[in-house]
């Protein structure tokens, strides 16, 4: 049993011009699954030959379900409430391979011998995104994106503080990789090669230790916007 609840409800974790950061409810996660999806579907299809389906996106929608009762799901909303940001953590369950493993043959528990932790310190992420159109057409800078994922990053290591955790491993690729360094201060290294699973991507490694200790995370995240709200919902 995971030392969190599973809320049905979007839970509001802060309010900042006009922004709301949510930790995801159930009733939600399908809603959450295709904004992720279609931010994948333009970003990457416009720089590599990968042709989205319905068939894995459905099957990508069944398997964050399973994964919201061992995971945490971040997302930043839109006064009118449209998302505009996600990422998602979550430990693996019993009988559902994750991509790290079915795609990229990653074993957990080789890897936590490896990297001598228990493997429920071991986390899955994905779903990061950010759509920079909706987010410059509601009034804000491009590089308020940056902010933004900043806050996420921060409120899933707030949301998760409690929780065991060591490295995260995620499904990237040379730009993911090089957004993370650049933007977000996230170092990382590769642990497979490149496989064909949305887009040509391969398994990264993070260390989720580096991460907890940089100023964004530790300190909060000042968010400053390009557009002023005259009220903020709740």
């Amino acid at each position: 049993m995971y030392p969190y609840p599973s809320q049905a409800a979007n839970r509001i974790l802060e309010t900042r011009d006009g922004l709301r950061y949510v930790q995801i409810g159930a009733d939600f996660i399908d809603e959450f699954t295709r904004f992720v999806y279609r931010i994948f579907t333009e970003r990457i299809s416009r720089r590599q030959d990968w042709q989205p389906s319905d068939a894995e996106l459905q099957a990508m929608i069944a398997e964050e379900r399973i994964l919201f009762e061992s995971g945490i799901f971040v997302a930043a909303l839109l006064p009118d409430d449209r998302l505009v940001a996600a990422m998602r953590v979550a430990r693996g369950q019993p009988g559902l391979p994750l991509p790290t493993e079915r795609i990229f043959a990653l074993d957990r528990n080789a890897l936590a011998r490896m990297w001598d932790v228990p493997p429920r310190a071991i986390w899955h992420a994905s779903q990061m995104c950010v759509d920079t159109p909706q987010l410059v057409a509601a009034g804000y800078g491009w590089r308020q994106g940056i902010q933004i994922m900043r806050g996420i990053v921060k409120h899933l290591f707030r949301a998760g503080s409690h929780l065991e955790s060591s490295y995260g491993i995620m499904e990237s690729d040379e730009q993911i990789n090089a957004y993370l360094k650049k933007f977000l201060n996230i170092e990382t290294w590769p642990l497979s090669s490149t496989r064909d699973y949305i887009g040509q991507t391969f398994a990264t490694a993070i260390d989720l230790e580096q991460i907890r200790q940089l100023d964004y995370v530790r300190a909060g995240n000042e968010i400053v916007s390009t557009k002023t709200f005259s009220s903020s919902r709740a």
